[in-house]
């Protein structure tokens, strides 16, 4: 006959508290956590935690770990699902952005427009990686602007976007003679 735990004593604060208050973990025998949520979260926001984190992280993707578990991950049912209805969910929300995404994208595989990698970056001067839409609309959707991703991630984040846009677009008359 199984004994029912109703509390439990967190290794971290000392207290005893209700099970709902630990996280499952199969590595131990009774399939709790041993440290309360609350306890995990303060640590997770502490200065050491945040380092600790970031360098589990990094550790994960430069030995490929994290690209293999995505693939996996994308591969599964469940997975699967997520990242199709992420798509339609995108589609659905954002018509005019699609558009413009998938027309540009159709215009490289068919090689009516250069890939972005032929240019550098109007930001930094490295070799660009994607390209930046000035605009979204359908008469605009081949203004774009070849930059690296660390500019297009810094754009999208921060007021520089005004100064990029300023900057004279590669547009379809100079693309498509």
């Amino acid at each position: 006959m199984a004994i029912a735990i109703v509390t439990k004593t967190c290794c971290r604060c000392k207290k005893a508290l209700s099970i709902d208050t630990f996280c499952k973990n199969k590595r131990y025998t009774d399939g709790i956590n041993r440290t309360c949520k609350h306890c995990i979260s303060s640590y997770e926001q502490s200065p050491k935690g945040k380092a600790t984190r970031n360098r589990i992280s990094k550790r994960c993707v430069e030995s490929g770990r994290h690209a293999t578990a995505m693939r996996k991950y994308h591969q599964s049912p469940h997975g699967r699902e997520q990242k199709n209805s992420h798509g339609r969910n995108y589609y659905t929300l954002h018509p005019t952005e699609a558009k413009a995404r998938s027309a540009l994208q159709q215009a490289i595989r068919s090689g009516h427009m250069p890939p972005a990698r032929q240019y550098d970056c109007l930001q930094c001067g490295d070799p660009a990686q994607e390209y930046h839409h000035t605009s979204y609309a359908f008469e605009h959707r081949f203004d774009v602007i070849p930059l690296c991703m660390n500019c297009h991630k810094n754009i999208h984040k921060s007021s520089t976007r005004d100064r990029v846009l300023a900057a004279s677009p590669i547009c379809k008359s100079r693309i498509f003679p």
